[in-house]
């Protein structure tokens, strides 16, 4: 029986800060490496990096890359009374400045910038303690509005990659899918396929999150791996199958929400067919 059943799918910029959801003053916990509406420890005003809360950084110098490895967590520790809850601008707002900062948590974190403008800045990063958080992330200053939204191109099932309008398409309950478009992660983020050993797959990769929304219900899948112009992810078995009324999106500079058929779950989801579309020419 054909199922007249759809859902909307939005991409939410809800990791790491990054240029496909991000806007001025988008902060970031160092502590935990997502990005967060409010709080966290950092921020970019397009004018500087600005402490949040009770966080304290202290610019050391553009000592590049060779200073940053040898910042240590012994090192930054010791720096006590150097840390302010000034921002960072001017002279000290240029690229391989190495950054110390005491974390709200009460960690001690090393940011180095890579690439900085009045539109965005591009930092490495690593904290010791908490989740001993380490990456690449970019802070996107501007205003919000669609200019730097991702966008969706299509939404398949992994298996058969049959598009939207055949009968034989959509997407089961508790089965891997898969997202095409653009600037839906990190555009440097690597071509790795995640594990699902412990702790788990995770609801947020290189910068991207995904919500599926049916009705007045929303879940949140699994990554298996993340690009730029890809997602391969786990719809939630909890997924109702019911019709949507019309979601309000509350995240900043989603993507336009984007309907696709949604049907009960009859079989399961394998890292090996997502290995098969990340390593075969469905990128």
């Amino acid at each position: 029986m054909k199922l007249n059943l759809f859902s909307t799918i939005l991409i939410a910029a809800a990791a790491l800060a990054l240029p496909i959801g991000a806007s001025a003053g988008t902060n970031l916990n160092l502590d935990t490496g997502a990005a967060v509406g409010s709080g966290g420890d950092i921020g970019y005003t397009g004018s500087g990096i600005a402490p949040q809360g009770n966080a304290a950084l202290f610019p050391t110098g553009a000592g590049g890359a060779v200073a940053f490895a040898e910042y240590s967590q012994a090192i930054l520790s010791e720096l006590g009374a150097a840390y302010t809850k000034t921002a960072i601008t001017g002279s000290s707002l240029v690229v391989n400045e190495v950054i110390a900062v005491q974390t709200n948590g009460g960690n001690y974190a090393k940011l180095l910038i890579t690439a900085v403008s009045s539109a965005s800045i591009s930092l490495q990063y690593q904290t010791y303690g908490g989740a001993n958080a380490s990456g690449t992330v970019t802070l996107t200053a501007g205003s919000s509005g669609g200019s730097g939204a991702p966008t969706i191109t299509q939404i398949l099932n992994n298996y058969g990659l049959v598009p939207a309008g055949f009968t034989n398409s959509g997407i089961a309950q508790g089965s891997l899918f898969i997202i095409k478009g653009s600037g839906l992660a990190d555009p440097s983020a690597p071509a790795v396929l995640q594990s699902s050993g412990s702790p788990g797959l995770q609801t947020t990769l290189y910068g991207a999150s995904v919500k599926v929304t049916v009705g007045s219900t929303t879940t949140v899948p699994v990554f298996y791996y993340a690009l730029a112009s890809q997602l391969a992810l786990v719809m939630p078995s909890n997924t109702p199958s019911a019709a949507p009324r019309s979601p309000s999106p509350t995240t900043t500079r989603p993507a336009r929400l984007t309907p696709f058929r949604l049907w009960p779950a009859r079989w399961a989801s394998t890292p090996t067919m997502a290995r098969r579309r990340l390593g075969g020419g469905d990128q």
